[in-house]
């Protein structure tokens, strides 16, 4: 089953927070909990404790997942399963662990990441 995509009245495509959470728990079995809109496409929540930071663009052809850690395993399998794609990344920044799932064209944005001198760690999945 195909994550619940909306349009908006702009035209662009949209996950909004309430279904992103509820594909996640129907689709994949994963409970995660938004605690906050940030705005447009970027959602801060937890998985069991953890923070979670989750921006996506274009309905769901691109998402990155923003931990402060390790991401947790679960969450990654979740959106792969809903997504219908599995992640091609994970790099650090200074704070921060992204993975990135890119359902368009993810060499080309693997070239953008592989030349920003703040990536560290880049591993391709």
């Amino acid at each position: 089953m195909p994550p619940t995509v909306r349009v908006h009245g702009d035209g662009e495509f949209g996950w909004p927070e309430y279904s992103l959470a509820n594909d996640l728990e129907e689709q994949a079995g994963v409970i995660f909990v938004i605690i906050n809109v940030l705005s447009t496409g970027e959602y801060y929540g937890k998985y069991r404790g953890c923070p979670i930071r989750i921006i996506h663009k274009g309905g769901v052809d691109y998402l990155l997942l923003i931990t402060e850690g390790e991401p947790p395993q679960e969450l990654i399998k979740g959106f792969s399963k809903v997504l219908g794609y599995k992640p091609f990344c994970r790099y650090q920044t200074k704070d921060e662990v992204i993975t990135e799932w890119d359902g368009n064209n993810p060499e080309e944005r693997l070239t953008k990441i592989q030349r920003n001198p703040e990536v560290h760690n880049l591993v391709r999945l």
